[in-house]
């Protein structure tokens, strides 16, 4: 059932993304309107850090856990994505994903 909606989606957004006109828009897009309109939690950052990427689950977890505020949490995550964002393009690498 899961890849049902995916690949609706996917055959749904071909026209949109034909016009855009930038590589790495038209490769971002369905990933980031899945993670809006997908199933679970969406429409913020915290909840799709937290299904999508271990690490960043852990890290707020374990802010929120000393009793940092959710907002305070959610910045630091913010932080963390533009600093690693930072290095990936000053090195000119992708990011890849660490399976544990």
């Amino acid at each position: 059932m899961e890849e049902d909606w995916q690949a609706d989606l996917e055959q749904w957004l071909v026209p949109y993304l034909e016009g855009l006109g930038n590589k790495t828009r038209r490769k971002m897009c369905p990933a980031y309107i899945a993670g809006l309109i997908g199933p679970g939690d969406r429409k913020s950052i915290q909840p799709m850090a937290m299904r999508h990427n271990p690490d960043l689950r852990s890290i707020y977890l374990s802010l929120t856990n000393k009793g940092k505020h959710a907002k305070v949490a959610l910045t630091a995550l913010m932080r963390r994505l533009v600093i690693l964002a930072n290095v990936l393009l000053r090195n000119n690498r992708l990011w890849e994903a660490r399976h544990t």
